[in-house]
């Protein structure tokens, strides 16, 4: 999105008279203006330029910029000096990186933990290319997966490639909170915070990481099977992204320059803020290994308000939007049922009762008679050892799955267990029969089954 008079502009927010800088890479040039860091800057007359170009009209697409100057009312960065260059801070690592990054991603997508269900990855694709500007998708190869693990996390490597997990999928409520997900990451590349960060990322971050693992100390959450995972491939680009991230000022830029790019794709902005709300329902507002955009970053609460401030500032105004992408809450939330399901799964094997539960509950508010949410949702009562009316709710849960699909094994071996704990041996007798004759001949627990039946 163009906006050829300055109104509602994105960027930092106002600061009043006093002096401001920016800097990162030049993504557009108009006659009189380029954009960096999700700011228009205008020089001021008599500004002075130093470095590659001298005026305006000869600063290219791709060139660093840093700007020293004010804001003016309408958002547009009226500069004072105006420093560019060919190259930006770490470009001689950047082959290096993307290259690296390259084979990592082709790693991550033959691992065991790649979630390939083709019409939820394909979804996540087409919102995530949609936000991809038009220069950078020459420039990187850009391609998006998934990661079956129930942590709230997506990170972005240096080639373009760019992961999210299953769990922030399940817990994101439409396409405008994806979209300015995926906005982030897709900064990280544009942006090239890999290469800027890369000396930093060598000298503080890996070898905490290794030393971390050689002692035996938890990173995040000590069952997080994806970090162990990446780091017993050797995924040092890929645990540098996913755990640590590119560092406060890049990550605060990349929520800037994101939110940019959702806009100009025709994303509602709107709902972007609500996403910090998740991440503190989930883990509360602190900084934690396992969540994404963390590490050195801000608090959760800080960066919704910054957020907010950017949408009031320079979003809020109907005229200046092209919303072309209504928010889609409904669409989304059924195109990704099968990963809400799936990994609300992994939240209870992971014993998140609470995570699973409201996972659980959200597939069957679209597929009210899903039997396997039925299930699950009856072994989360079963388990809740604080509610006294837990057995007669697990109960009522596991017939009506079987009442929705008499051929769905799990539901007649956990109603068989939970008779068998209340004395009905001979019901129970009957349901785990009916399990063993449906459950697959290498089902894992047919042993554990027969052992049950025998002791009825």
């Amino acid at each position: 999105m163009d906006w050829p008079d300055g109104r509602g502009d994105p960027g930092p927010a106002l600061a009043g008279g006093s002096s401001k800088k920016l800097q990162g890479i030049v993504e557009r040039v108009q006659a009189d203006r380029f954009l960096v860091d999700s700011s228009w800057v205008v020089p001021a007359s008599g500004a002075l330029f130093t470095g590659k170009a001298r005026q305006v009209g000869r600063i290219k697409t791709g060139y660093w910029a840093e700007v020293d100057g004010k804001w003016r009312e309408g958002g547009i960065f009226r500069a004072d000096r105006i420093k560019t260059d060919e190259d930006y801070p770490g470009h001689t690592f950047q082959g290096q990186l993307k290259s690296q990054g390259l084979q990592e991603a082709d790693k991550i997508g033959k691992g065991k933990q790649a979630y390939t269900h083709p019409e939820v990855v394909a979804y996540v694709s087409n919102i995530g290319m949609s936000v991809v500007p038009e220069w950078a998708k020459s420039q990187f190869k850009f391609q998006f997966g998934v990661i079956r693990d129930p942590t709230l996390n997506a990170f972005a490597l240096p080639d373009g490639s760019i992961f999210v997990h299953t769990g922030l999928l399940a817990r994101v409520e439409n396409d405008s909170q994806l979209a300015a997900i995926l906005g982030h990451e897709a900064t990280h590349v544009t942006q090239r915070h890999g290469a800027r960060g890369y000396k930093k990322q060598l000298t503080t971050f890996l070898p905490a990481m290794i030393g971390a693992e050689i002692v035996g100390t938890a990173v995040g959450d000590d069952k997080n099977s994806f970090v162990k995972a990446a780091t017993a491939l050797g995924l040092n680009l890929t645990l540098s992204a996913a755990v640590n991230g590119y560092g406060r000022s890049q990550e605060d830029q990349a929520d800037r320059v994101g939110m940019r790019y959702m806009v100009e794709a025709g994303y509602d902005p709107t709902p972007a803020p609500r996403v910090w709300d998740i991440f503190n329902e989930t883990y509360g507002d602190q900084s934690k290994v396992e969540n994404f955009f963390y590490g050195n970053h801000s608090t959760n609460a800080a960066r919704k308000k910054n957020q907010q401030e950017e949408i009031r500032r320079h979003y809020s105004d109907p005229a200046a939007l092209k919303i072309t992408r209504p928010v889609n809450e409904e669409g989304y939330q059924k195109a990704m049922l099968p990963l809400t399901r799936d990994n609300s799964m992994l939240d209870f094997e992971a014993k998140r009762y609470p995570l699973a539960k409201a996972g659980f509950e959200r597939v069957l508010r679209h597929l009210p008679e899903d039997p396997a949410s039925l299930t699950y949702l009856g072994r989360i009562a079963r388990l809740s050892s604080d509610q006294p009316g837990r057995f007669p709710e697990a109960e009522e849960r596991f017939r009506k799955a079987i009442q929705s699909d008499p051929r769905y094994p799990d539901a007649h071996r956990e109603l068989g267990r939970l008779l068998a704990s209340q004395k009905k041996r001979s019901e129970a007798k009957a349901q785990l029969k009916q399990y063993l004759d449906l459950a697959p001949v290498d089902a894992p627990d047919r042993r554990d089954v027969r052992a049950e039946l025998a002791k009825l």
